[in-house]
């Protein structure tokens, strides 16, 4: 996704239950690679990824 804090507060704010907030997961080639997860409250879990520039 463009903006992973965004789109999980949209989703939070809907009722979806979060597993875990937006975190790196891991930094290489000056970019940062971010995860969520959500459940989507029927037993599925659905997680979220980004990639961006690595902020100085």
């Amino acid at each position: 996704v463009a903006d992973i804090k965004s789109t999980y507060a949209q989703i939070k704010a809907a009722g979806a239950p979060s597993l875990a907030e937006p975190h790196i997961i891991a930094r290489m080639n000056g970019r940062e690679v971010w995860i969520a997860e959500l459940s989507d409250g029927q037993g599925n879990n659905v997680s979220l990824m980004s990639e961006v520039p690595e902020k100085s």
